[in-house]
């Protein structure tokens, strides 16, 4: 028997970091064993919402050129198509916009990130004048942070989900956290 499925980019990498802040047992681990995970778990996170707004272009059929735009235009060209305009100073978007700047921190730094560890492994952040550097990449790798992302991305992107689909099917997953990447009748 064969099966017509339908891969998801967006489902796959929001299963991805469910299963990563899951699995984590902070009880046994030091958060800093967390850090490469947490900084997997974020690419993943931003990769998949961009791959859910790209879909809600696709759907929509209202802006062809998406794929030209910034994360953050897609983000503020949604939110005026469904009429739901987007603050970037107020909740969910304030992390969501945080999330972008740990993601290009990440993907386009330009030196080695170098900072203070304790003898128990616990990250106690870079030194500078006058107290801790207000850039410390790490603090924002940790299961707390990536699972604040993780919600505000979820909250995020059903403020415009049932604007744009037509159908719950499409979008339910993010309510649910029951992931199918392959999406299709099995």
């Amino acid at each position: 028997m064969t099966f017509d499925v339908t891969f998801s980019a967006e489902q796959a990498c929001f299963q991805f970091v469910h299963e990563a802040l899951d699995g984590f047992d902070p009880s046994v681990r030091a958060q800093l064993d967390f850090v490469s995970t947490g900084a997997v778990s974020l690419l993943a996170l931003h990769a998949g919402t961009e791959a859910m707004l790209n879909h809600m272009f696709q759907v929509s059929g209202r802006l062809p050129s998406y794929d030209e735009c910034s994360f953050r235009a897609k983000v503020e060209a949604l939110g005026v198509l469904v009429e739901r305009p987007v603050d970037w100073g107020r909740e969910p978007w304030q992390s969501v916009s945080n999330l972008v700047r740990v993601r290009n921190s990440l993907t386009h730094y330009k030196k080695r990130l170098r900072g203070l560890v304790s003898s128990s492994n616990a990250w106690l952040g870079v030194p500078a004048k006058g107290g801790w550097s207000e850039k410390d990449l790490i603090r924002r790798l940790t299961h707390s942070e990536v699972a604040s992302a993780y919600r505000a991305c979820r909250v995020a992107l059903l403020t415009f989900a049932p604007l744009v689909f037509a159908e719950d099917w499409e979008y339910e997953w993010l309510q649910t956290e029951r992931f199918d990447p392959l999406v299709g009748d099995r």
